[in-house]
């Protein structure tokens, strides 16, 4: 299995009502403001490396 398929995918999103973190597709938390987004995905993605789990965070673009 490569590494990127051992990478778990924690995603950032502008949405209606703020902004939303998903870990693995699943919602991990609405946030006011996209600072608290990364707080949340960074705090993910230190309990995956504790894990030793691979992890990345991406800020998906606004749809337009």
């Amino acid at each position: 299995m490569s590494d990127a398929a051992q990478c778990q995918r924690i995603e950032i999103a502008l949405v209606s009502e703020g902004w939303i973190v998903t870990e693995g597709g699943r919602l991990a938390g609405r946030f006011a403001t996209v600072e608290t987004a990364y707080e949340q995905a960074l705090a993910i993605c230190g309990d995956l490396f504790e894990q030793g789990v691979s992890s990345r965070v991406y800020e998906l673009p606004r749809a337009a």
